[in-house]
């Protein structure tokens, strides 16, 4: 059963990689999926970039490493919930369509 995409990634700066829930930790690449329960991780100097499907742009800086706990979204109230476990280092969150209170 494939996974549900939650994110795209839209830049990466040196490395950076993504380990699915029971999948292989994987090399991550511009324009290349992400899904809930996925772990990022960046290298030291390392930079990615990912815009989720509200259009939330999520940053992550170098040496992190956070987990993609989930990312429910409905388009027709814009209504839903995110949520990441940062174990180390640096993000930044650009809101999107997803309502503030979220």
């Amino acid at each position: 059963m494939a996974l549900a995409e939650i994110g795209t990634v839209q830049h990466v700066a040196v490395w950076a990689y993504g380990t699915p829930p029971q999948g292989e930790r994987l090399d991550l690449f511009l324009a290349d999926d992400v899904v809930a329960e996925e772990v990022v991780e960046m290298v030291s100097g390392g930079a990615l970039h990912i815009q989720f499907l509200d259009g939330t742009e999520f940053r992550l800086g170098s040496s992190s490493s956070v987990t993609l706990d989930s990312f429910v979204y409905d388009l027709a109230t814009g209504e839903g919930e995110f949520a990441v476990d940062l174990t180390n280092g640096v993000f930044r969150v650009i809101t999107g369509s997803l309502s503030k209170d979220s």
